[in-house]
């Protein structure tokens, strides 16, 4: 997104925006993530509010899609149960 800044103003600040956006109080963080990261930023790195809306909803659309394929992989994957392999070879499970 062009926001060049160090490591550790990231390290102090993403924390408290992981933690709010757990509170169930949006559908998935939206807009507390937001504003927290255009607060953060802006104060901190002093990057403006578009950067920082357009970092957040790359943020938001990146947890999406992994959430979407782990879900994909819950429905689609089945492994097989030990009883039905223990039933085929005739071992005691």
């Amino acid at each position: 997104m062009g926001i060049e800044s160090p490591l550790l103003p990231w390290l102090t600040f993403v924390p408290i925006v992981l933690a709010a956006n757990a509170l169930p109080i949006t559908i998935a963080g939206i807009g507390i993530r937001e504003y927290l990261l255009v607060l953060f930023l802006g104060v901190i790195t002093h990057v403006d509010g578009a950067h920082a809306v357009a970092t957040s909803l790359v943020i938001l659309s990146l947890i999406l899609m992994i959430c979407l394929l782990g879900g994909l992989l819950y429905i689609f994957y089945r492994p097989k149960r030990k009883l039905e392999s223990s039933a085929e070879t005739g071992a005691p499970a």
